[in-house]
């Protein structure tokens, strides 16, 4: 798997292209606020910028990972859209939802609200994309910015 965190979509769709023509077994689309590094930018306003970086990869062809930031929900609801749009049924995509809200509270140092208010949001979030026919998996524990704050 090859992480691509670069934030200018030309970059990044031209890196994703590469990676896969040199033996990459997927790709991990790593999206603005993940773990202190530099990401796709994941905005609503720049909307047109991020399906252009996927504008010319067949993404039921490989493995797909979204390493989401902060604002997933806006992000999964994109991904989703696309390959609706692209014509590919969701259940035969091979793509790895990332929602990982703990890692997501850690690196910012704070939660957006209390877990109790947080987790029906979040499954609520995943159930929508079951029934949309997604597969998943969809939710993932990444240790790394816990990790990096010094914490084990």
């Amino acid at each position: 798997m090859r992480r691509v965190d670069l934030p200018d979509a030309d970059a990044a769709n031209a890196q994703i292209l590469d990676d896969l023509n040199h033996a990459a077994s997927g790709i991990v689309l790593v999206f603005e606020g993940r773990s202190a590094i530099t990401a796709m930018p994941s905005r609503p306003r720049k909307r047109r910028s991020r399906r252009r970086s996927t504008a010319c990869i067949s993404i039921g062809a490989f493995l797909s990972e979204l390493d989401f930031g902060p604002p997933s929900r806006p992000a999964a609801a994109l991904m989703a859209s696309y390959v609706k749009a692209k014509g590919l049924a969701p259940r035969s995509v091979n793509l790895r939802f990332g929602f990982d809200p703990f890692s997501a509270m850690a690196t910012r140092g704070v939660a957006p609200m209390p877990w109790s208010e947080l987790a029906p949001e979040v499954t609520a979030l995943i159930a929508s994309l079951a029934e949309q026919g997604f597969a998943g998996p969809f939710a993932v524990a990444d240790g790394r910015p816990v990790h990096a704050a010094g914490g084990s």
